[in-house]
């Protein structure tokens, strides 16, 4: 499977970074926070990237398709199903997803490999708005289709 890690970076004097939600208002006066370079922008430690991997970074918005390479790329892989996993399940993976089945991507969610804040409302999520989208198989449902 291709692995592609989706990351949010904004260069340090915010430009072509717009802060039109309050989430994104917030961050703008933070010194290093996912800053290009910095390790808040990188993915972390143990998760990790290995040569195989892919890193679409971008620099505005709340998901990772919209003005990156992301479709492009897995287009020209032949990939046609996503696994969205990581977070933030309340804005993140819910992004991906919509944008994703827009493309005409089928979708499946990681349940054990998401998160959101709090817990019990990642959860909702899941059930309320992700359920009638996408998939929903743990990480262990997942690799069990892969080895059949």
């Amino acid at each position: 499977a291709l692995v592609v890690h989706c990351t949010a970076e904004f260069r340090a004097d915010r430009k072509g970074s717009k802060a039109n939600a309050p989430m994104l208002r917030g961050a703008k006066g933070t010194d290093l926070h996912l800053v290009t370079g910095t390790p808040s922008a990188e993915v972390v430690p143990e998760i990790g990237v290995v040569e195989s991997d892919v890193v679409v970074p971008r620099v505005h918005g709340m998901s990772p398709f919209t003005g990156t390479q992301l479709d492009q790329l897995l287009r020209n892989c032949g990939i046609t199903t996503v696994i969205a996993a990581g977070v933030s399940i309340n804005i993140g993976v819910v992004g991906m997803t919509i944008e994703a089945v827009g493309l005409g991507y089928s979708v499946v969610i990681p349940t054990d490999a998401v998160a959101g804040v709090p817990r019990e409302y990642g959860q909702q999520v899941i059930q309320h708005t992700l359920a009638p989208l996408a998939a929903r198989l743990t990480t262990a449902e997942i690799l069990a289709v892969w080895s059949a």
